[in-house]
């Protein structure tokens, strides 16, 4: 492969270790120059530069930054894993190197290609000690085909083809990799779906940043462009490709928090549907408005065998041949967001049913899947009803809360000072199921070594955490508040709790704390501002808002009428006899004043 290189138009720039084509062409891609540089600079500081380190994770500031080093990334390839370690690996686009650093720590042997000399810098920065891997900065049409490998990665490039290569890119670049793969070989490729399902929803287009871009298929000639599920495997097929396989990666392939695979969408999509909805709040991009409910309308999209077409993303691999093995994996799930020792895995498996293995370290387990509706769905029910209201909110927060005092082994009358398990923190309503009897059960109860945990925290983490998880709510009735604190304070009333808003700030302070410490992130110091102004997002239809807009036009007509009345009866002052008598003393106490 070197001496491919090296026989080409490459040189390898001694400074960087990069190999680069004699005669550099201008690449016109970029995330800004302030961001790239940021993350060079960041890069280049680090002392760890590896998938899990904690120097990279607290520099992440923004989106660029975040899609860069978050750890994230790599989740989308932990399916293939064991596929991938000590293999021969081909990756086109590399960006600046997160995808390329997990492969790398794999063992394989990786040719990562990027067209932007910068990015190319920080892939290699990100790399560095890891001489398994090689960074190529060239356009991947005037590349020499280097031989066979095992496997290819194409992991949002594919859209880009027609910019770089030409009207026929997706079809020129799909053949060009099946050539270079061995005969057993794989591609892995990933691309946003022109048809997701958040894209119906009003989601920007990821590159133009335009609502209903891809949906309207407004692409023009010379630009970026993605597919529909159907249009995208007939390219694949046509490539030449004998075995197609789409996992489904959630809520997207940028930071998938769950991936679930063929076998678990095709078998068992009521139970995966769970892990779709609940990956809503996970997505990085949310856009500030939605024309539905992405939690709700998962259910019937899934129920009716859509989930594979509506993905807002697309996963897939591709074979060069037929797969000889078979895996009996349905979905996997991973909590990241932790520091490095809590880290966990969740890998849900079919065996005489579904049966979840958990991963924490080095070390297995494997627990209980409790057949059943999560009680958070009921929650979004209640939001997504037109005229909803407080009360109804409180008759699912009792059944959650009577749940509780009967897990806890606790009477009606306890106050919220009383002493609970620390394991219970987390018996949220997402972390409850109501199984086949109509009984409420929890599930993943993992913090036994929490301190000072106490009933009221638990109530407030419960309901605090369900209500931000929400992204959207329709309009409830009228007067009804949507400040998320307000909401608790009410419902902590209605179960008989006399306590201030103060007090349920404080449970804030102490449950973020406890979070601080998991997640090894601190909050901001403004956060409590961002708690107590925190309101659940109401979905405005269009002839809502026009509703809106006539009710604020009369509102706004009342006040200009009560104006005009105060200015009348000022007027009436200002020309009243008493008015005018009484100057010479207004005139003495001006002077006084002074």
């Amino acid at each position: 492969m070197l001496e491919l290189l090296q026989t080409s138009e490459f040189l390898q720039d001694p400074e960087t270790g990069i190999w680069t084509l004699k005669e550099l062409k201008r690449f016109d891609y970029s995330d800004g120059d302030e961001n790239e540089n940021y993350l060079l600079e960041v890069l280049q500081n680090a002392k760890d530069k590896s998938i899990y380190s904690e120097e990279l994770r607290k520099s992440i500031k923004d989106w660029p930054s975040l899609y860069h080093l978050s750890r994230r990334r790599s989740n989308l390839l932990r399916p293939f894993e064991e596929i991938l370690k000590n293999k021969k690996i081909l990756e086109i686009g590399c960006g600046c190197g997160a995808i390329t650093r997990y492969i790398g720590e794999l063992g394989a042997e990786v040719y990562s290609i990027e067209g932007s000399f910068r990015r190319a810098k920080s892939a290699r920065e990100r790399c560095k000690e890891l001489s398994n891997v090689t960074i190529i900065c060239g356009s991947s049409d005037k590349l020499p085909e280097y031989g066979e490998f095992d496997v290819v990665l194409l992991i949002g490039v594919l859209e880009y083809s027609p910019k770089f290569l030409g009207p026929e890119g997706p079809e020129l670049l799909l053949k060009s990799i099946y050539r270079q793969l061995k005969p057993e070989g794989l591609l892995i490729l990933a691309i946003e779906n022109q048809l997701g399902l958040k894209y119906f929803a009003g989601y920007p287009e990821d590159h133009a940043g335009i609502p209903m871009y891809g949906i309207n298929n407004s692409y023009t000639e010379g630009e970026f462009v993605t597919f529909g599920r159907k249009v995208l495997e007939d390219l694949l097929l046509d490539a030449g490709f004998d075995t197609l396989e789409q996992y489904i990666p959630l809520p997207d392939y940028k930071l998938p928090v769950s991936i679930v695979t063929p076998l678990g969408w095709q078998k068992y999509p009521d139970e995966m549907c769970s892990l779709a909805l609940e990956s809503v709040k996970e997505d990085a991009q949310r856009s500030p408005y939605s024309f539905l409910s992405l939690e709700n309308a998962y259910i019937p999209v899934w129920k009716n065998g859509l989930a594979q077409d509506l993905a807002n993303s697309f996963l897939f691999s591709c074979y060069k041949g037929e797969k000889s093995e078979f895996s009996n994996i349905l979905a996997y799930y991973f909590s990241d967001a932790r520091k490095i020792d809590y880290l966990k895995r969740l890998e849900f498996l079919e065996d005489e049913g579904v049966v979840i293995k958990a991963y924490h370290g080095n070390s297995s387990s494997i627990e209980e899947f409790i057949q059943g509706e999560s009680y958070f769905k009921k929650l979004l029910n209640i939001l997504n009803r037109p005229g909803w209201s407080i009360e109804e909110i409180v008759s699912w927060t009792k059944v959650w809360y009577d749940a509780l005092l009967k897990e806890l082994g606790l009477s009606e009358n306890i106050t919220l000072t009383a002493a609970v398990e620390s394991k219970y923190w987390d018996a949220t309503p997402f972390n409850a199921i109501l199984d086949e009897k109509g009984d409420l059960c929890f599930f993943d109860l993992e913090w036994t070594g929490l301190k000072q945990i106490d009933l009221g925290l638990v109530l407030w983490h419960g309901l605090f955490i369900s209500f931000i998880r929400v992204t959207d709510v329709s309009s409830p009735v009228q007067g009804q508040s949507l400040n998320v604190l307000e909401i608790i304070y009410r419902i902590m009333l209605y179960l008989g709790f006399d306590l201030s808003k103060e007090s349920l700030l404080e449970y804030e302070k102490r449950d973020r704390q406890i979070i601080s410490d998991l997640s090894g992130i601190d909050e901001p110091e403004e956060h409590i501002l961002y708690v107590k102004n925190r309101c659940l997002r109401e979905r405005i239809l269009p002839e809502q808002a026009e509703q809106k807009l006539l009710q604020k036009e009369q509102e706004l007509r009342q006040k200009e009428e009560e104006l005009r009345q105060k200015e009348e009866e000022l007027k009436a002052v200002y020309s009243s006899n008493s008015w005018k008598v009484t100057e010479p003393v207004r005139h003495i106490i001006k002077i006084i004043k002074k």
